[in-house]
């Protein structure tokens, strides 16, 4: 069995790790992920698009799984965004000025 998570409001958080033979695919932006449940241990692979086709997101047949071991029955994911450990610098597309006494809310 597979299960697809693809909505990102539903991306992050804990969810029920994949039962050993199941997999769970991940889809954000370019990055596809899919964690495959083994007995004791968690397989994740991932592909990131270069962004100029669509994504294929179906598993390669020539993917590098890592493998993570597990403690006796752990079989809870918590899915989470993490930041670089240096600062981030981005730049927009197009200039950006905010006026005084003016608030955006920006996404990168």
């Amino acid at each position: 069995m597979s299960e697809v998570m693809t909505d990102p409001r539903t991306l992050w958080g804990e969810r029920e790790a994949p039962a050993p033979g199941d997999t769970l695919r991940l889809d954000a932006g370019p990055l596809t992920v899919w964690i495959r449940g083994q007995e004791r241990e968690m397989w994740i692979a991932s592909v990131r698009e270069d962004g100029a086709t669509e994504p294929t997101r179906s598993l390669p047949d020539e993917v590098t799984w890592s493998r993570w071991a597990l403690p006796e029955g752990c079989r809870t994911l918590r899915i989470t965004p993490v930041f670089p450990d240096r600062p981030l610098v981005v730049k927009p597309e197009h200039a950006f000025t905010l006026v005084r006494r003016a608030s955006a809310r920006i996404y990168m």
